[in-house]
């Protein structure tokens, strides 16, 4: 990290970055979308090429679930991830019928190919959020985390999500622009949380954006947003349960607490909370980095970093109160999405950052040591 702050100074670092991305700011609308469509496709690629090999005992469970499930009832649903285990399933059903492709790689495509889509929505979304001068840190920054394995074909359930989840932040920094409705943000969350209970946990974030809502005093716009958030997992239970999953077993999930049980969650313990610290440098190599952010008030109180330190905060708890069944390392994809609004809480705050010395050496400092990181965990994982 030193020598590459001290060996890369802004005065130089900096104009060449800019001349680099001058010619990207020069593009018509039309060529930005081609040449954004162009990286989501070759990081779709480059995802499945170098797919994760490590499958955790859940994974290598699904194999025998579908082959049993899809038969017997069309779909494999649980009440915890309805919407992520059906697609998977009947992903693999047409695949395997067309192609003969097996429960594990039909994953491993699904997973990196909402890898490509992830990458076309984070360069839109770094463009709209930093402007055309910073969207390449917020961009960059979020490739090098070691979270992005999600997308390196992971055979679990919480890659869709975690594009969702994309989306939904996105969605609410529109309508914190006034460039959206209220409706759009509930509407994605309801539908991310269709897709895994998971999404839940950004229920906090979602008030905000109501509180927002009563202060421009948009009545109707609360109603509907209220309402839309109701409607989209009930009219996703209800279809279930006629089809192959009766409201009665929802006492048995994560939604209830497994029957009301509270073994899912971890008691302070030296040893497991390591473990959980590990995994999070692994997930978000700069973590630490924000109590320098911190310490000299880089961390504005605007509405988008209020909105986003509402994820933080409530997904920092679940990674610290969530136990992990599998052990922390066997279910780092369980704690996985919990990475993302750190990262994007993170790296915005960087790039906005002023009076920063070396900004550009620093930024790259801590790019390139997140990105050695985490795709050496990555690469270890594929041979």
């Amino acid at each position: 990290l030193v020598v590459v702050i001290l060996r890369l100074p802004s005065h130089r670092l900096v104009p060449r970055l800019k001349a680099a991305l001058s010619t990207v700011e020069t593009l018509g609308s039309r060529t930005k979308i081609l040449l954004a469509a162009g990286v989501g496709a070759y990081s779709f690629v480059w995802f499945l090429g170098l797919r994760n090999q490590f499958i955790n005992p859940d994974g290598m469970a699904f194999s025998a679930k579908f082959h049993a499930d899809v038969p017997a009832r069309g779909a494999s649903v649980t009440h915890d991830e309805i919407l992520e285990l059906y697609v998977h399933s009947r992903f693999w059903y047409h695949t395997s019928r067309a192609f003969g492709w097996s429960v594990e790689y039909s994953y491993q495509f699904l997973s990196s190919l909402a890898g490509g889509v992830f990458v076309v929505l984070l360069l839109a979304f770094g463009w709209a959020l930093l402007g055309e001068k910073r969207w390449i840190v917020l961009v960059l920054g979020i490739g090098s985390a070691g979270f992005m394995q999600l997308f390196f074909g992971d055979v679990e359930n919480y890659t869709l999500v975690t594009l969702l989840m994309l989306v939904y932040f996105f969605a609410g920094w529109l309508y914190l622009e006034a460039k959206t409705g209220l409706i759009v943000p509930s509407a994605v969350l309801a539908v991310a949380i269709s897709f895994h209970l998971l999404a839940a946990f950004l229920l906090l974030s979602l008030a905000y954006l109501y509180v927002v809502a009563l202060h421009r005093r948009q009545w109707l716009g609360i109603a509907g947003a209220a309402l839309t958030l109701v409607a989209i997992p009930a009219a996703v239970v209800a279809y279930f349960h006629y089809h192959g999953l009766p409201l009665e077993v929802i006492r048995t999930s994560n939604a209830f607490g497994q029957a009301g049980k509270l073994q899912r969650f971890a008691t302070p313990d030296l040893a497991y909370h390591g473990q959980i610290t590990s995994l999070l440098l692994l997930l978000f190599p700069p973590v630490l980095c924000f109590v320098p952010l911190v310490a000299y008030r880089r961390i504005a109180l605007d509405s988008f970093n209020v909105f986003m330190l509402l994820a933080v905060g409530v997904f920092v708890g679940y990674v610290l109160t969530w136990r992990a069944a599998l052990g922390v390392y066997n279910d780092w994809n369980l704690y996985a999405p919990a990475a993302l609004p750190l990262a994007i809480l993170f790296w915005r705050n960087f790039a906005r950052a002023d009076a920063l010395w070396n900004k550009a050496g620093i930024g790259a400092a801590l790019m390139l040591t997140s990105a050695v990181h985490s795709y050496a965990w990555i690469i270890a994982n594929h041979v």
